[in-house]
């Protein structure tokens, strides 16, 4: 009986690191289920990447009870961290103009100048969004 390991096959072998022009054309994040939660780690730099991210997680919201249970009732969560997001209309803080919302200014009346030009936080006002 031989104890030297059996070479792996063609099918078994693992697949090699991307290539750098692999790398450029990926997705500036990563998103996993684990055993703890979502794993979630991004380098974002644009809005676009933004925008994947977001459709990335609300394709894989639908699943989280299935796979990690029912969430904690409110006095479970004392920072109140599952309320909706709605920190930036308290807090007043403006980082981003989404397509959403560039659309809705569009049909107020604003033109594509005027929002290319408009900071987040002008835009939100505009919206009501903060005060």
């Amino acid at each position: 009986m031989s104890t030297k390991a059996a070479e792996p096959t063609p099918e078994q072998q693992l697949p090699s690191p991307p290539s750098a022009q692999e790398r450029e054309r990926s997705l500036p994040f990563h998103v996993a289920i684990a055993d703890g939660g979502l794993e979630i780690a991004a380098r974002i730099k644009y809005e676009r990447d933004v925008d994947n991210l977001v459709r990335v997680l609300q394709t894989i919201r639908p699943l989280l009870q299935q796979i990690y249970g029912q969430e904690p009732n409110v006095a479970d969560d004392p920072l109140n961290l599952a309320a909706p997001m709605t920190a930036h209309k308290e807090t007043g803080m403006s980082f981003i103009i989404t397509k959403a919302q560039k659309a809705e200014l569009r049909q107020r009346g604003y033109s594509e100048e005027e929002i290319r030009e408009m900071k987040p936080e002008d835009a939100h006002r505009a919206l009501g969004l903060i005060d």
